[in-house]
């Protein structure tokens, strides 16, 4: 009898993690146009197509995340029912104060390389 109502609560904790790691992942680099792509699909109640596109989006762009935000992104992901599949490549855009993120890392190589080619 209170099905409909466990549905909705569960649609309002989607729609308050997607809209927080909507606004976490603009406040990182998130293009504006993907901000407003992944704006338009939770307006409609689209939350697994607006994690998508955070997800896809920050990666392709290749924007640093903190641990945080990806932990955020593990959380919506996990509340969703989502597999890790689906956003686990995040985790080489993750910075640290120990140590680079891949993408940083690979950067530098590439520059580093470049210093040390004989010309």
């Amino acid at each position: 009898m209170w099905n409909w109502w466990e549905k909705y609560q569960r649609e309002k904790l989607h729609e308050q993690l997607v809209t927080e790691l909507l606004a976490a992942s603009h406040e990182a680099g998130l293009p504006s146009r993907d901000y407003a792509n992944a704006q338009d699909m939770l307006s409609v109640g689209e939350y697994g197509c607006a994690f998508d596109i955070i997800v896809q989006q920050l990666y392709e762009h290749e924007v640093e995340i903190s641990p945080n935000l990806f932990a955020l992104v593990d959380r919506v992901a996990n509340s969703m029912l989502l597999n890790p599949e689906c956003y686990f490549f995040l985790g080489e855009l993750v910075r640290s104060p120990d140590n680079l993120c891949f993408l940083a890392r690979k950067k530098l190589a590439i520059l580093l390389s470049s210093l040390l080619s004989p010309r």
